[in-house]
């Protein structure tokens, strides 16, 4: 749905940004917001012209806003505890597993030349 709102309809604010190829040339849309709750598709050029704010280039992209908005507080909540416990545990226990390692080795190799 694409429209060309820039012809006379106010717009109150940019959404975000995107790019569409057609026929291997980029063009550019924003999604706007007319009235509150009322959304339309214009392209850049029709969005430069109405002057609406944030200016074009500082719209996130529409990728970016998404994933944004439509994060999972629970995964942020398991990814949180990964960050935070579970990668510093893993690398303590291969610490004292490198530790435990060498000393049963070194332990071994004393063990054998005492017997001797």
């Amino acid at each position: 749905m694409r429209s060309s709102v820039g012809l006379g309809e106010a717009m109150t604010r940019g959404l975000w940004r995107w790019v569409d190829e057609t026929g291997g040339v980029d063009r550019w849309f924003a999604r706007v917001e007319l009235r509150r709750g009322e959304w339309a598709d214009v392209e850049q050029e029709h969005y430069e012209e109405d002057r609406c704010p944030p200016p074009f280039w500082q719209l996130p992209l529409r990728e970016d806003y998404l994933s944004e908005v439509q994060r999972d507080p629970i995964q942020e909540s398991y990814t949180e505890f990964d960050r935070k416990i579970m990668e510093p545990g893993i690398i303590i226990m291969l610490g004292l597993g490198a530790f435990v390692f060498l000393t049963v080795i070194l332990l071994a190799t004393v063990g054998v030349r005492l017997g001797d």
